[in-house]
């Protein structure tokens, strides 16, 4: 593949991942929020952004791998801007951290004034208001992450560790160590660093007297790698008040690898942005394993349409030729990658295993400690993992993409139930979701990425107020207008060109508790299950798998049927698919007894008509493996409905079935409870709509963006049965707690 089709490949990842994409002309932000802050003096200084010269050295190694390139460092050095509010003398604002998605680098300048537009795309909108916070009386830290910030691989001086809690997290609390030590007007005298008065730089930041060292009025805000900055360092440090991650994981093993079937599709186009191909040229220096991943997956690798499953990745990555070194064993990568993950806090080990103590983060190898310079050096103590109970509990606005196809809406669930369960008796109303159609976009599977707003709930205007809030006390009608939860249910065929706002329609619950499986028994809800779902998928003789390529398609339920028409909608009926669809089995196996491990690819479809519709372009992948040794999945014995739900009977699970998402501890408790959750999803319906899985033989979301695999993937015939297949399925405003928010949700 030459590098002209590649240099469009990165340019495709930038748009879809970052949120590159033209906007229409701005439309001022509607009044309610704290609005343009005003002086307080006659003379203030104007809003200016700081982005040269500006850095922290923070006493943690540049990498813990001591095989690193360039050789590690006991510290590290990391660049950040620096944007000011007007301002007076005496002055103090909250502060904003702000870092930027996985190829990005930091923020460098202010936007022009405080005017907000909504019609940007999800991720783009989020930078734009990051430009824009200072007009409302912020201040913002913006900083490259490790292994960022450079024109081109090998040029940094340290290396992207992929937010790990000892290494990336630590920078970010050195960043609010220096915003502390620099708020006044002259040096602290407490400032370990004793700045230089004649190059000292006021940061203008709040303190606040908790009882918390050091403690200041700060959010964090960001998106994918920016907003999975956010919650290790809400977990590590409790002077984070408020966060707003925006389309970010909550494991990596599920996200990258989910179903033990490699994401190859995303994996290939994340590491486009680190490829050390002439003409290609990311701007990621990665620590040796990540390289050594991206080698196998990336546009250097010229077999990595045999990379599919989970012993494929180890396989190859620990062969003694893989580069820059190979992997010490399946623990060392997997553990690397959950370790890295907000799952981790929640449980501290892998499927049921402890993590191999070599991986724990923090951990310092004999062989680092060993390298010039290391000697006497003194290090910021390792994180302490389940971290200490915070004082004051987190409050948090998330937001997720229904399509996105890289972090899906169960990681947004997870890490919201997480949230809501963690906090405390009574507090989890600190916690929203927001749902919208913006996110990863994969420019291979020809999605376009949407706003940040969930119907007529503005994403930038709540995230405004919600800061406001939460960081300065204001309160406003935007603010009481953000929703416990709303789910986006904007038709996907829809979803897919970009609609205008006006056309989006959100799901409100008030109650906050997102649909999870069957809604039969619920008041408003209909019931949509099948004690089992099989298919067989055999091979297309070219293994062809273009965005267009036709599934087999498997009923689940009853075709959709009753629905009464909505007060004001010309005689048009609705229902919603919303919330987590589920499994308690899902079973894969060949039935060729072909040489490769065969892998279910498997998505909620509806059947209207003589169409079919992939909803929100979700596919998971389950792989015909056997767990990891030394973790767990399915139990010895299980009991699963009978057909039409009459009975019960009992199922031993095979060791290759899978009981539940691997990576994520999210075992039944007990033996009917379904335990494989589905991504989320949000959709409208009609009557005569059927319901169904949908099964593919290959999707482009799990082939690489090189060997041909855009278009290509190996044969891949297998079998596969699903049991206690549960599908969310309600009708808004009859079901508890429900009601529609802007456009109706027309099919």
């Amino acid at each position: 593949m030459g590098s002209t089709l590649y240099r469009a490949l990165a340019a495709g990842l930038l748009a879809a991942l970052l949120g590159a994409c033209g906007s229409s002309a701005p439309v001022n932000q509607g009044a309610g929020s704290g609005g343009v802050s005003e002086p307080g003096c006659a003379s203030p200084l104007p809003p200016v952004a700081m982005s040269s010269g500006l850095s922290i050295t923070d006493q943690e190694p540049s990498d813990f791998d001591a095989t690193a390139t360039p050789t590690p460092t006991p510290t590290t050095t990391i660049a950040f801007t620096l944007m000011l509010p007007q301002r007076c003398p005496g002055d103090q604002f909250p502060l904003i951290l702000q870092s930027h998605g996985y190829g990005g680098t930091r923020l460098t300048a202010i936007a022009a004034n405080g005017t907000l537009d909504p019609t940007v795309a999800h991720f783009n909108s989020i930078d734009d208001l990051v430009m824009a916070l200072p007009y409302y009386g912020y201040v913002v830290i913006s900083y490259d992450e490790r292994g960022h910030g450079t024109p081109f691989p090998g040029m940094a001086s340290n290396n992207a560790r992929i937010i790990d809690p000892a290494a990336e997290t630590q920078d970010a609390e050195a960043l609010m160590d220096w915003a502390y030590y620099h708020r006044n007007a002259a040096p602290d005298p407490d400032d370990p660093s004793t700045p230089d008065p004649s190059t000292y730089v006021q940061s203008f930041v709040e303190a606040q007297d908790s009882g918390i060292p050091r403690d200041i009025v700060v959010g964090t805000i960001g998106y994918s790698y920016g907003g999975g900055f956010e919650f290790p360092l809400e977990q590590l440090d409790p002077r984070v008040d408020t966060m707003v991650p925006n389309g970010t994981w909550n494991d990596l093993l599920y996200s990258l690898l989910p179903g033990d079937s490699v994401k190859l599709g995303f994996d290939s186009l994340l590491c486009l942005l680190a490829s050390p191909i002439p003409d290609v040229g990311g701007n990621v220096n990665n620590t040796p394993l990540v390289a050594n991943l991206c080698n196998l997956v990336g546009p250097q690798g010229p077999a990595a349409a045999t990379v599919r499953t989970r012993q494929d990745m180890i396989t190859d990555a620990s062969l003694p030729t893989a580069l820059p070194r190979p992997a010490r064993d399946a623990n060392e990568l997997l553990d690397f990658f959950y370790a890295h993950s907000n799952q981790y806090f929640q449980t501290p080990t892998r499927d049921g295993a402890a993590l191999d103590p070599r991986d724990v983060p923090g951990t310092m190898s004999p062989e680092l400690l060993a390298l010039p310079g290391f000697a006497g050096a003194s290090f910021r103590p390792a994180p302490v993992i389940p971290s200490p109970v915070r004082p004051t509990p987190i409050t948090a606005l998330l937001l997720q993409g229904n399509r996105d196809n890289l972090f899906n809406l169960a990681d947004a669930y997870l890490n919201y139930q997480y949230l809501r369960t963690s906090v405390g008796p009574g507090k989890a109303s600190g916690i929203h979701l927001l749902t919208t159609e913006g996110g990863h976009m994969n420019p291979l599977a020809l999605q376009v990425q949407g706003t940040a707003n969930c119907g007529a709930v503005v994403g930038l205007y709540s995230i405004l107020a919600w800061l406001d809030y939460n960081l300065k006390g204001i309160a406003s009608a935007n603010y009481s207008g953000i929703p416990q939860l709303c789910i986006s249910v904007t038709p996907t065929p829809a979803a897919n060109t970009a609609p205008a706002n006006s056309q989006l329609t959100g799901l409100l619950l008030s109650d906050g508790n997102i649909p999870l499986g069957d809604q039969g028994g619920a008041g408003g809800g209909i019931s949509a299950k099948a004690a089992v779902v099989s298919a067989t998928v055999l091979e297309t003789g070219t293994a062809s798998n273009l965005p267009t390529t036709t599934p087999v398609f498997v009923p689940v339920g009853n075709p959709i049927s009753g629905l009464k028409p909505l007060p004001g909608s010309g005689g048009q009926t609705v229902a919603v698919l919303a919330g987590i669809p589920t499994a308690q089995v899902v079973s894969v196996a060949s039935p060729l007894g072909a040489a490769i491990t065969p892998v279910a690819y498997i998505g909620v479809g509806i059947q209207r008509g003589s169409s079919i519709i992939l909803v929100d372009d979700q596919v998971t992948p389950f792989a015909a493996l056997a767990p990891v040794s030394g973790s767990t999945d399915c139990p010895a014995s299980l009991t699963l409905p009978t057909a039409g739900y009459a009975g019960t009977t009992a199922y031993t699970p095979l060791p290759t079935d899978h009981c539940h998402n691997r990576g994520t501890n999210d075992y039944p408790a007990s033996a009917v409870q379904p335990a494989v959750l589905l991504p989320g999803i949000g959709e409208p319906l009609r009557n005569g709509d059927q319901l169904g899985l949908l099964f593919y033989e290959n999707h482009v979301q799990y082939l690489p963006v090189n060997s041909g695999g855009v278009l290509t993937g190996l044969p891949n015939p297998y079998t596969v049965s699903l049991y206690n297949v549960q599908l969310p399925v309600l009708i808004p405003g009859v079901y508890p707690n429900s009601s529609l928010s802007g456009a109706a949700a027309l099919p």
